[in-house]
């Protein structure tokens, strides 16, 4: 126990369940034979962190190795910082309460570049050296995995090992850390977290996750999810890297599910259907529970006759009950028109008109997302005031457009492109921007109602002839 925990501080916290530890699955360890003791870091929110698949991918597999303890800590809300800071307590891990700086291994799983001055954070309130050479001897070896490919170049002098997208390097890393130098051990294989049969997470009570880029064995899944039906009374499958496999593949997957297992709800949530042939499309779709269906139109509206291939697999969803549509757009491409944006509007008009030939308007929801396009810079044109210029233009004419009443615009802050566009392309020259918004209080930047535009903008100000020529 630490100061916090022993003395109730916690009540005085918003959400102190975050920072306590204790669910249901925890894993608690306490052998001899224990060598290494890794934490497992997410920079967000206990929420964000523990609807993750590799944190919950992670936890199981290397907590499945005898010698290896894995913990976890999570970026803490403003409130809980300042308590620590008046107690003077260091951040903790959930599982035993003990500082973090006290472990062999911090592990930090990050997917967002916006993440960045949380991690910072947590190095900090666990008085850790921010700077890799200035760490002391036995503080622990921070590494980073990144599933998503970032940018990592901001962060590289702060971080000891880096694993991209590689989870066999990284549990190999982990496996030979502590161990004599005579001693090797064959990386174990990455498995699921229930019973090692395909590789999917238990997510909540009554759902899983199945990583399709890993099942190799359809009947195999169809039998794991059968046990799961039965001893852990789940009853919803949704799945992640779809677009990894040949969309044939992936019918045949949710096709054979669908009809072995009777009751059981299928998510296709968040799959970007533009990716799925028509024919593919017209077996899933019956198969799976009602949600939003996500159509990516960017690239599909430049391309001859895709606005028609667009509207039948829209139709094709129509037709199978489906009645909330969200077609995804990246605003601010080089080539982009007045009359691209447009277009994007008339094809949600045509949604519409589509729909209610035969239907009620009032059941149909069309959302049209717009996302602002980070292009890919020379680090020395990064703070480009022109695009920032017309992008603002852009979002402005999107704002200005009157549309159906059953149309929604979702469009994206402006604000964040600079600052996007900086931490995506840039270089080591980068940290001294994100080290200087960091100190004037910039955290959780992934979250909008967060984001602390004035430490951003002051921050590249005061690092402007790092990221320009002028």
């Amino acid at each position: 126990m630490n100061i916090i925990t022993e003395n109730n501080k916690l009540k005085y916290i918003n959400k102190p369940a975050r920072y306590v530890g204790g669910e249901v699955n925890q894993i608690i360890k306490e052998n001899e034979k224990i060598k290494t003791n890794v934490v497992l870091c997410y920079p967000n929110v206990y929420e964000k962190g523990m609807s993750n698949y590799y944190i919950k991918l992670l936890y199981g597999n290397l907590n499945f190795i005898e010698y290896v303890y894995c913990t976890r800590c999570f970026a803490c809300d403003r409130d809980f910082e300042e308590l620590l800071k008046k107690e003077k307590c260091e951040l903790y891990s959930l599982e035993n309460q003990k500082s973090i700086r006290s472990s062999d291994l911090l592990l930090f799983v990050i997917e967002d570049e916006l993440d960045f001055t949380n991690f910072i954070n947590m190095l900090y309130l666990s008085n850790i050296s921010i700077y890799k050479d200035k760490r002391k001897k036995d503080d622990p070896k921070i590494i980073v995995f990144s599933p998503n490919n970032i940018n990592l170049e901001p962060i590289s002098d702060f971080v000891d090992c880096i694993f991209e997208n590689n989870l066999r390097d990284l549990m190999q890393y982990i496996l030979d850390f502590n161990l004599d130098s005579n001693t090797s051990i064959k990386c174990i294989e990455i498995k699921d977290v229930s019973n090692s049969i395909v590789p999917s997470i238990k997510i909540d009570n009554s759902s899983i996750i199945i990583n399709l880029a890993e099942v190799y064995d359809v009947e195999r899944v169809i039998e794991y999810i059968k046990d799961c039906i039965k001893f852990q009374g789940i009853n919803k499958v949704s799945f992640i890297n779809q677009d990894k496999i040949d969309s044939y593949r992936f019918c045949d997957i949710v096709y054979r599910i669908k009809t072995n297992i009777d009751g059981l709800r299928i998510s296709v949530k968040g799959i970007d259907f533009n990716k799925i042939d028509e024919d593919v499309l017209k077996v899933i779709l019956p198969c799976a529970e009602k949600s939003t269906l996500d159509f990516e139109i960017t690239e599909f509206l430049k391309k001859s006759n895709s606005r028609d291939k667009v509207l039948n697999k829209i139709k094709c969803a129509f037709d199978n009950n489906y009645s909330s549509i969200r077609l995804i757009y990246n605003v601010g491409m080089s080539d982009e028109t007045y009359e691209d944006i447009d277009n994007i509007f008339e094809l949600a008009e045509d949604v519409v008109s589509m729909y209610s030939m035969n239907r009620a308007k009032d059941k149909l929801s069309v959302c049209i997302k717009f996302n602002c396009y980070i292009p890919k810079l020379e680090y020395n044109n990064l703070y480009n005031i022109n695009a920032i210029n017309k992008l603002e233009t852009k979002l402005r004419y999107v704002k200005e457009k009157n549309i159906d009443r059953i149309v929604r615009a979702h469009i994206e802050c402006a604000d964040m492109y600079i600052i996007k566009s900086i931490l995506k392309n840039g270089n080591k020259n980068a940290e001294k921007v994100l080290l200087s918004a960091y100190k004037l209080g910039a955290r959780f930047d992934s979250d909008i109602s967060k984001y602390d535009r004035n430490a951003w903008n002051k921050a590249i100000l005061d690092n402007i002839s790092f990221i320009t020529n002028a």
